[in-house]
């Protein structure tokens, strides 16, 4: 007796525009199956999976649309791959697993499962992975990379990628918040990434870091206060933003300023306003001159 079962999710991801699947049960209780499923994709490549835990033998292929023709309790026992105890003290013979049906035996006679091998080969993110006839839900060290691994042909063509940044330059800026000005030193610094065989790509970055050097050349940390915010709550108490580096976006310095004096407003407005206390003694003539987390504790 057979019946057929068809799924549509095609709906549930913005991304896959089109995905059916079709299982075509078979045998007196249904449990055997051909299941066919179809579905939208970018990426190309082909692929054999044998599932011994699941007795099940999947083919797939894709170019724009992935196909997968799955057979479950279709094949005999003897194609699936057997794994074994390495503590068992016997070497199975292959009429141990003839009643196994992908059950454990017990450790004292060894026992004898189901396991699963992939050989794939597919095609994104612009580069080639692959897997030969191997589990590819474990990994280890010791297999070559001739069984498991990728190819990008773009890194192959630049050849090997060198990394360097530098500082050019040090100033330094003020950030004026509602209760005072905010001193931060800045580092703009220059980003080289170079490749062996191809053009290099350079760009510039702002490292600041708020706080100042006292008159002992002592470095005070002045952070710009906002709430914390923690995992189950935005109220966690004070909190502030001692560093911050900029992307590579921002060219010039007046960019740059513009730039955090926006972000710790918006960190503001997102957590809470501050209010600090007008008795403190950590604002001096309008500068922040000490660290005003201590404040709110």
């Amino acid at each position: 007796m057979g019946w057929v079962h068809h799924i549509n999710e095609g709906k549930k991801d913005k991304k896959v525009w089109f995905y059916h699947r079709w299982f075509f049960h078979i045998g007196k209780n249904g449990n055997r199956d051909i299941s066919i499923e179809i579905c939208s994709t970018p990426s190309f490549g082909w692929g054999l999976n044998i599932e011994g835990d699941e007795g099940t033998v999947l083919i797939y292929f894709w170019f724009i649309f992935k196909f997968y023709i799955g057979f479950t309790g279709i094949f005999p026992e003897w194609i699936y791959i057997r794994e074994y105890n390495q503590f068992s003290d016997k070497d199975p013979t292959p009429n141990d697993n003839k009643n196994l049906k992908r059950k454990y035996r017990t450790r004292d006679n060894g026992w004898i499962k189901t396991a699963r091998r992939k050989t794939s080969i597919r095609f994104f993110s612009y580069s080639m992975w692959w897997n030969i006839w191997r589990d590819d839900n474990s990994w280890s060290s010791s297999v070559p990379k001739w069984r498991s691994g990728n190819f990008e042909p773009g890194r192959w063509i630049r050849g090997k990628e060198k990394y360097k940044s530098s500082v050019i330059d040090t100033f330094y800026a003020h950030i004026k918040m509602p209760e005072g000005i905010y001193q931060s030193t800045v580092e703009e610094t220059i980003s080289v990434r170079s490749y062996q065989r191809w053009f290099s790509k350079k760009w510039k970055r702002f490292e600041f870091k708020f706080g100042y050097n006292d008159e002992n050349g002592e470095w005070i940390s002045t952070p710009v206060l906002h709430w914390g915010k923690g995992e189950s709550s935005y109220n966690c108490g004070m909190d502030g933003t001692w560093s911050m580096t900029l992307g590579a976006d921002i060219t010039d310095r007046s960019m740059a300023v513009a730039r955090i004096l926006t972000i710790c407003f918006e960190t503001r407005k997102k957590y809470g306003n501050v209010d600090v206390p007008k008795s403190t003694d950590g604002i001096v003539n309008g500068v922040v001159m000490k660290n005003l987390i201590s404040e709110f504790n």
